[in-house]
């Protein structure tokens, strides 16, 4: 077994720290095993309202499990959208706050360009949520606008949205 210097250990390690900070930039662990949907949502201080929104609502089980799902997800400029009251009423209800996270989910990984070829999409509490294409090719659901589409997860995609949608 060699021996190996100093210097070549550091190399080593900075060569390696680089490739892990990309690796969680991509939504990747360290050691390159994918997060899934709840992990990245921990890990970014844009999704803070919506992680208390589903953990007050029991969905932290289904955003970690091994399905394969695509989460639109509502950035925390979407809940400030809400008024105060109307908001602490939507968080006060967690079977009502579950409905409404729940029209936020599809069953199965779907990508940007895959909403190009629907009119609707189908979440998984059945409801249909509509899909514009505009002429500058910019897409929306239900009139939300799609803000960082196709971040891959172990267990699905996810895209940040602009507005809370209702069912």
């Amino acid at each position: 077994m060699r021996k190996r210097s100093g210097t070549s250990q550091i190399l080593r390690t900075v060569r390696i720290g680089a490739g892990c900070a990309f690796l969680a930039f991509a939504g990747c662990e360290p050691d390159g095993d994918p997060h899934t949907i709840l992990q990245v949502l921990r890990g970014s201080s844009e999704f803070t309202t919506l992680l208390s929104a589903v953990e007050i609502a029991g969905l932290t089980g289904t955003l970690e499990s091994d399905g394969s799902f695509t989460l639109l997800a509502p950035d925390n400029a979407a809940f400030d959208k809400l008024d105060a009251a109307e908001r602490d009423a939507l968080f006060a209800d967690p079977v009502t706050l579950r409905n409404r996270l729940q029209y936020h989910l599809l069953d199965g990984r779907e990508t940007e360009a895959e909403f190009r070829d629907q009119s609707v999409l189908i979440a998984v509490q059945d409801g249909a949520i509509e899909v514009s294409v505009e002429e500058d090719g910019t897409i929306t659901l239900d009139g939300a606008q799609i803000l960082k589409a196709n971040e891959d997860t172990a267990n699905g995609i996810v895209h940040t949205i602009d507005t809370l949608l209702e069912p």
